[in-house]
């Protein structure tokens, strides 16, 4: 018993020697050392060309990882993830006829393991340009086309006017371009349509579009050349356009006005142009007025020819004046041998006198007075029938009274010059029109009736006086007045626009009252 108490306490002495650890405390075991690893259930897969989603891949590994690689292509359902995760892929139908490859690194500690995806090539058709523009006059249209294999191609229903060319075939059409062929465009709109190019189960759509043609013809059952009489009359010619033309006429004894469309549709659609001619009193004349593209010369112009009846040359010595009152007047002032016809002689008085005197007679029409060149002065007051009044062969005259003339709405100064005062007061026409090449001192107009007024052809007038305007609406024109000094405007409430000449903005003095449209438009042009 003794023997064993010793060897105790020896061993006891010896385990206190060998460590000074507190005995009491329990010893973690040391973690066992692990090694980064990764691999995959695959290293690589195929797919077909028309693409779709792959077969699970078991990702194998020490700890986390990530996937990393050009997934454009190739889209994996996972980036990163666990030991056991699992990824597939999924990819489009190949839109080209080459094998695609797309590699994938999964990473793990700085072990990699590696994925290669391919896809086989598929049929491939390619059209880099999308849109076409047809000719207007019709041709043909090649389309650049790639593609690996035949390829066809259809117009869409109801666009009769672009057609396959009667010998094209999917084969003929292969390998680089296809052609279509569109018809002249006579419809007077823009069209357009599209074109499926196919190749099994690719598709790609081509637009081609076509500019409206301009078109411009004369209407069914109208003519275009007119006998007329020596009376004044008016043609209502018919046209169809889908453009507004410009019209112009040949003679000054022709006025043509603005077209009307019958409607505001796109297209073409129907016009009417008012063409008045003029009462002739002279020889038979002729004229034409022209219907054309305002820009596109290629357009050819409608030409409506106007043949007018007249009376043959008159005798030596004498005039035409169709006014009988005119006549007598002329009679009574000993200037006409006779007025009862309107062939008259006029007498060495009429063409030397410088005063003409005819108020207040019921004259209704001037025509003859050209034939008195040397009158200096004319009085025509109270002369309410006259409508038109030309004095440009009276070039002569100095003093000019037209007052009370109320239906007054044509007159031609030509190059009358006044310096003192000329008006044109009371009228009560609708519109009306002055020419007046000649230098006019103060110019005094109004007529309360009055919408339109054309002032654009007077250059000559210093002091112009408008006032009592009060039913004129739209522009009044006086940039071609280059002279003019003053303007007073009175009760003008509906005028919209006032055109001034540029050259006298800061020259001339200009007075509008305060019966003036507010919102009245000055333009000085």
């Amino acid at each position: 018993m003794k023997k064993y108490l010793i060897l105790l306490a020896s061993a006891m002495l010896a385990w206190s020697c060998g460590d000074d650890k507190n005995v009491d405390e329990p010893q973690k075991p040391e973690p066992p050392v692990t090694e980064a690893a990764i691999s995959l259930s695959a290293t690589e897969y195929a797919f077909a060309a028309a693409g779709g989603t792959s077969d699970e891949i078991t990702v194998t590994s020490s700890g986390a990882w990530e996937l990393i690689g050009d997934d454009k292509v190739f889209e994996p359902s996972a980036k990163s993830g666990e030991n056991g995760d699992k990824v597939t892929f999924t990819v489009g139908v190949n839109p080209q006829s080459e094998e695609r490859t797309g590699t994938f690194q999964f990473l793990c500690d700085g072990e990699i393991a590696e994925l290669t995806l391919t896809q086989s090539g598929g049929d491939e058709l390619t059209i880099e340009t999308r849109e076409y523009a047809a000719p207007v006059k019709g041709g043909s249209i090649y389309v650049e086309v790639k593609a690996s294999g035949a390829f066809e191609y259809t117009v869409e229903e109801g666009a009769d006017w672009l057609t396959k060319p009667t010998a094209a075939s999917a084969a003929a059409a292969t390998p680089e371009r296809a052609e279509l062929v569109a018809a002249a465009n006579d419809t007077g709109k823009a069209r357009q349509a599209t074109v499926t190019f196919t190749l099994g189960e690719l598709s790609v759509p081509v637009v081609v579009t076509q500019a409206q043609n301009d078109v411009l013809k004369v209407a069914e059952g109208t003519d275009v050349t007119y006998n007329v009489g020596k009376p004044a009359e008016t043609i209502a010619f018919a046209f169809e356009a889908n453009f507004k033309p410009a019209v112009a006429a040949s003679a000054d004894w022709i006025t043509v006005g603005e077209p009307v469309a019958a409607s505001a549709e796109e297209g073409v659609v129907a016009y009417t142009l008012s063409i008045e001619v003029a009462a002739n009193d002279g020889e038979p004349r002729n004229g034409t007025v022209t219907i054309a593209h305002p820009e596109n010369n290629d357009v050819e112009a409608l030409v409506i020819t106007i043949e007018q009846d007249g009376e043959e040359p008159l005798p030596e010595g004498a005039v035409r004046i169709p006014d009988a009152n005119f006549r007598t007047k002329l009679l009574a002032l000993g200037y006409i041998e006779s007025a009862d016809s309107e062939i008259c002689k006029v007498l060495d008085d009429g063409t030397t006198i410088p005063m003409m005197n005819v108020s207040n007679s019921n004259i209704a029409d001037l025509t003859g007075i050209e034939a008195f060149t040397n009158i200096t002065s004319l009085v025509a007051d109270g002369n309410t029938g006259i409508t038109r009044l030309d004095l440009s062969h009276n070039s002569k005259i100095t003093n000019l009274t037209l007052r009370r003339l109320t239906n007054l709405t044509y007159v031609n100064l030509g190059a009358i010059n006044i310096a003192g005062w000329f008006e044109l007061t009371a009228l009560t026409s609708n519109e009306l029109t002055v020419i007046s090449t000649g230098t006019i001192g103060t110019f005094e107009c109004n007529g309360s009736n009055i919408r339109k007024v054309d002032f654009s052809q007077c250059t000559g007038f210093n002091t112009v006086i408008l006032t009592g305007w009060q039913s004129l609406e739209g522009e009044m024109d006086l940039h071609n007045c280059t002279n003019i000094n003053k303007l007073t405007l009175n009760l003008c409430p509906k005028l919209q626009k006032l055109i001034l000449p540029a050259s006298r903005k800061d020259v001339m003095t200009y007075s509008p009252g305060g019966d003036v449209n507010p919102d009245l438009n000055v333009e000085y042009k």
